[in-house]
């Protein structure tokens, strides 16, 4: 078998790379194109790492390299699809702050990947996931059943006090602890449907494969009604737990990878669009909570199909095209941040983090502290924006920018270190776990974190949160769980390797 190399390769090229061009830039040589050559660089460098790992050793594909390739695919896009349009408008200045930008990305991943390992180390023996997923397919389908029908209530619980299409925060703020628990409960419990669903797709006998098959569709519809980052998260779950089912990927498959990932790109994620267009057409977002969900049946999707025109779509001043731009500067905010501290603005020392932990104490045990996050500006993004002078706009950030603005390189370093670890620990769980499910449901915790690059400190807090009863759980009770979810004893094992040539 061809042996990929390793990541360390990658990222002291990545590092190399950085450095090199914050000399050039510092120097006042060709600042534009140092940046832009460099965030080519890094897309290139890391999707030749990514694919052929994907290729030769899918058995090497855990949380931290779907983190890497996310993380380096969303802050390189705009040194790669941006730039062009903003050369001519903006200063040397902007260009230079790019280029630190993503020598602090080529850090943060340097750290993340050290704590991550030290936690997760890799198995020289060439540990396959390919046992555990064989003993995810042997679940009781009831369970499944169960545990679908739990979510689903949930939604529709949800949607009936009128949380829809993602965009309710008036209904988290007036919801009890209770209502507010619940609702959490049913986002945490999505990833463990998702594993489950994907892993029946690839399982022995047509009932579990059509229950697989119809656990995913459903959880595209909901994906493609309720926002973006759900439908990306179902791709790329299915894809992952296809590696573990031991299948290599052929050209005719990537092919029809390709094909699918064309299909949604050019027409799911269009619609989806204008959906929310059509949603600003009926009224749905200001009307009362409760007629929400009504509106969003009867007028909303419908006007949505009705009015879809995907030329119009897909037209340079559409809200499609406008947001992947808006997709592309998700490394813009990390450009100011720098640019207001090399005007002498000093970080936050640790005001960031300790919103995180404030929003992380349950309502249960802090009622009306929705309230006070929204009406005292304890959203992180707006603290940063203002402590920075920057204009007060919806902006995504992530958790190494979130790191910067809150202790510089330091910070930078501390938060990477955080995120490392956590990542670690949930694809350890799923190696170690006495309790398959318990084990997957706290990997899949760990896959939102890796695969959503908007993910931030506070998410880490409000995940890990959920991690903790479950690793407690599958501590005390983990092999009678067991034996109870699954349709066969356990093997005596826990811990099922496979050696790879």
């Amino acid at each position: 078998m061809k042996r990929s190399p390793s990541e360390w390769v990658l990222l002291v090229v990545l590092l190399g790379a950085g450095a090199s061009a914050a000399l050039v830039s510092e120097a006042g040589g060709l600042p534009v194109l140092a940046y832009r050559g460099l965030a080519l660089a890094f897309l290139v460098a890391t999707s030749a790492f990514c694919l052929q790992v994907f290729l030769y050793r899918p058995e090497r594909v855990d949380l931290w390299i779907l983190f890497l390739f996310f993380s380096v695919l969303f802050f390189s896009a705009d040194g790669i699809v941006r730039v062009g349009a903003l050369e001519g408008a903006l200063s040397a200045n902007r260009f230079r702050h790019g280029v630190e930008a993503l020598l602090l990305l080529a850090l943060g991943l340097v750290v993340s990947c050290a704590t991550y390992r030290a936690v997760a180390p890799r198995d020289p023996t060439g540990f396959v996931k390919r046992s555990i997923c064989a003993r995810i397919q042997t679940v009781r389908p009831m369970l499944v059943i169960l545990l679908a029908g739990t979510i689903w209530g949930i939604r529709a619980y949800a949607a009936s006090r009128g949380l829809v299409i993602s965009h309710a925060r008036d209904v988290m703020v007036s919801a009890e602890g209770w209502t507010s628990l619940l609702i959490q409960l049913g986002s945490l419990a999505r990833p463990l449907l998702f594993f489950l669903g994907a892993a029946l797709l690839f399982a022995q006998g047509r009932f579990r494969r059509g229950l697989g098959a119809l656990v995913i569709a459903g959880e595209l519809g909901a994906a493609a009604v309720g926002a973006r980052r759900l439908f990306l998260e179902v791709v790329v779950v299915v894809s992952l737990v296809y590696l573990w089912s031991g299948r290599r990927p052929k050209a005719t498959q990537l092919a029809a990878l390709a094909g699918a990932a064309v299909l949604v790109g050019a027409i799911v994620w269009p619609f989806m669009f204008q959906l929310r267009t059509a949603a600003d057409q009926t009224g749905l977002y200001w009307a009362d909570p409760n007629d929400r969900f009504q509106i969003l049946v009867y007028d909303t999707i419908p006007t949505a199909f009705a009015t879809f025109r995907l030329g119009e779509t897909l037209q340079t001043e559409g809200a499609y095209v406008g947001n992947i731009r808006e997709r592309a500067s998700t490394i813009e905010f990390l450009i100011e941040i720098l640019a207001a501290q090399h005007a002498g603005q000093e970080p936050m020392g640790g005001q960031v983090i300790g919103t995180a932990l404030v929003a992380t104490v349950p309502r249960l045990l802090w009622p009306g502290k929705e309230k006070l996050l929204n009406t005292e500006t304890w959203q992180a993004e707006e603290l940063i924006q203002s402590h920075f002078g920057l204009p007060l706009i919806d902006t995504g950030s992530t958790v190494l920018t979130q790191g910067y603005a809150d202790g510089g390189v330091l910070g930078v370093a501390l938060y990477a270190t955080l995120l490392g670890v956590f990542l670690g620990l949930c694809e350890q769980s799923l190696r170690r776990s006495r309790c398959t499910i318990l084990g997957l449901w706290v990997f899949g915790l760990g896959a939102l974190l890796a695969i959503q690059i908007e993910a931030n400190v506070t998410d880490i807090f409000v995940i890990g949160r959920a991690v903790a009863p479950l690793l407690l759980l599958d501590r005390l009770a983990g092999r009678t769980l067991e034996g109870w979810l699954t349709s066969r004893p356990r093997p005596n094992s826990t811990r099922l390797r496979l050696r790879t040539a």
